[in-house]
C-alpha cells in the first residue's frame, strides 16, 4: 500500500537520485495538479506579504510540521499558515505565535532539518483541514510515497498556484549514501533522511520544502 509521506513531516531531506546525477531538490517539477481533497493535511508556510515559502503537514489543531530550515530564526509574527485550499493564496489563513526547529538542526549540511509552526489558535478542521496520518512503522525497502507541494514546477518559476503532487519511490538509505558518497554528501544520509528516486525531469523544488 503506497505511503503517503510528506517532506516536512517524515524526515529532514528527501535526496532525489536522478539517472545521470545527484541533486538535492525541492520543487515539484514534472508532477500533476492535485486538489486539497486529495491531501487536506496539506499547509503552505507564508513570508511577510502573503509569500508561499514552503510546504507544511497539518499535524494536529495548531501544529504544522514542516522543514527546519524553512523556519529557522523566523520571527513568529512575520509568519502566516494558509491551510484548506488547492490555491494556497486563498486558504484559510493563521497567525503564528510559536516557531520550533529541532535542537540538533543544523543548516549547513541539513541535519535534523524538521520543526513546527504553532498556531496562534485552533485551526477548524473540515473535508479540507485534516492532520495527516502518520506512520507508525520504519520504512523497509522500496516504498510508493506522494509528495506534494506548491513548489516551482519549472526551472526558474515562481511557486505553482495550486497544489501539485508527485509520485516516487523510496530506496534504502544504503543506495542513497552509496550515490551520494562521489559528491561527498553521503554522511548527511543519517536515519532520519528518506532518499527517493525520481527521473531527470521530475522531482521536488524551491517551495516544495516542509
Amino acid at each position: 500500500m503506497s505511503k503517503i509521506l510528506n517532506l516536512i513531516v517524515i524526515c529532514a531531506i528527501i535526496a532525489c537520485v536522478s539517472a545521470k546525477s545527484i541533486d538535492w531538490e525541492t520543487r515539484i517539477v514534472g508532477g500533476n495538479e492535485t486538489t486539497i481533497q486529495n491531501h487536506p493535511y496539506q499547509a503552505s508556510i507564508l513570508a511577510p506579504g502573503y509569500i508561499h515559502v514552503c510546504s507544511g503537514a497539518i499535524y494536529s489543531s495548531r501544529y504544522i510540521i514542516t522543514a527546519g530550515h524553512c523556519i529557522y530564526r523566523a520571527i513568529p509574527y512575520e509568519v502566516r499558515v494558509s491551510v484548506g485550499s488547492t490555491a494556497y493564496a486563498s486558504g484559510q489563513i493563521y497567525t503564528v505565535d510559536r516557531i520550533i526547529w529541532h535542537a540538533s538542526f543544523r543548516p549547513d549540511p541539513l541535519f535534523y532539518d524538521i520543526g513546527l509552526v504553532r498556531t496562534s489558535y485552533n485551526m477548524l478542521f473540515s473535508d479540507t483541514v485534516k492532520p495527516i496520518a502518520l506512520n507508525s512503522e520504519l520504512l523497509s525497502g522500496p516504498t510508493n510515497a506522494t509528495t506534494t507541494g506548491w513548489g516551482s514546477y519549472t526551472s526558474g518559476s515562481g511557486p505553482s498556484m495550486n497544489l501539485r503532487m508527485l509520485n516516487v519511490t523510496t530506496i534504502t538509505n544504503e543506495d542513497c549514501r552509496n550515490a551520494h558518497s562521489a559528491g561527498g554528501m553521503g554522511n548527511v544520509i543519517i536515519e532520519n533522511v528518506i532518499c527517493a528516486n525520481t527521473t531527470t525531469s521530475q522531482g521536488m523544488c524551491n517551495g516544495d520544502a516542509g
